[in-house]
């Protein structure tokens, strides 16, 4: 990470002036963008994001990067927020919420608290991309077979609840433990766990 360089997202040339004009006066580095279009002409791997929360940017913003295989800490802010707006934005995947205006010293503290926080998070980040991209790779009958696996069921049972035979299953669950590079069954769950899908999360905490 470059820990003096920030991207800021803001549609307000005045408050971009501002706000880049208050960081560099603190030694950072700041890319402006008017728009998330703007933004995603360049890669932005293991960056702070200042964003003004408008609409569904922040949503959006990461969103884009997380579909992009990019990992970033987002940083919003709003003239006299709403709470429900903070919730919102945290939700999202914000990682703090700022009030504007906000002195240079404020917001250089707030900086440097997402990137302390922001290192070991992006590493957990980056597994979990790592293994979407894996599971990525399957079909949608692989992924049942994956899941189903991760929520305890037999061949029989997965064979039964699939309505295709013992021998489909078993061809099928060879074929994605290889897809994902795994060694056997307990390493393909520990892929599809990794990526956080919600798929997963239902299946594997259903009752059997």
């Amino acid at each position: 990470m470059e820990r003096n360089k920030i991207a800021l997202i803001d549609g307000d040339y005045a408050r971009r002036a501002q706000i880049v004009s208050a960081l560099m006066r603190k030694g950072r580095y700041v890319e402006p963008f008017e728009s998330l279009k703007d933004f995603k002409t360049c890669r932005h791997d293991r960056q702070v994001i200042l964003v003004h929360d408008e609409g569904t940017l922040i949503k959006d913003v990461l969103g884009w990067c997380l579909s992009e295989g990019q990992v970033v800490s987002a940083v919003a802010y709003a003239e006299e927020p709403e709470p429900k707006s903070v919730v919102s934005a945290i939700r999202s995947g914000a990682v703090d919420y700022c009030p504007w205006p906000i002195d240079a010293d404020g917001l250089e503290n707030v900086l440097e608290s997402c990137e302390a926080f922001s290192e070991t998070e992006w590493v957990s980040l980056e597994r979990t991309i790592r293994a979407r991209k894996l599971i990525e790779r399957l079909t949608p009958r692989e992924k049942e077979i994956l899941f189903s696996i991760a929520a305890g069921l037999s061949t029989k049972e997965m064979a039964k609840e699939l309505n295709i035979s013992v021998r489909t299953v078993e061809v099928h669950r060879t074929h994605l433990i290889c897809k994902i590079g795994a060694s056997n069954s307990s390493e393909a769950v520990r892929v599809a766990m990794e990526a956080q899908l919600r798929q997963f999360a239902d299946i594997a905490t259903r009752a059997i």
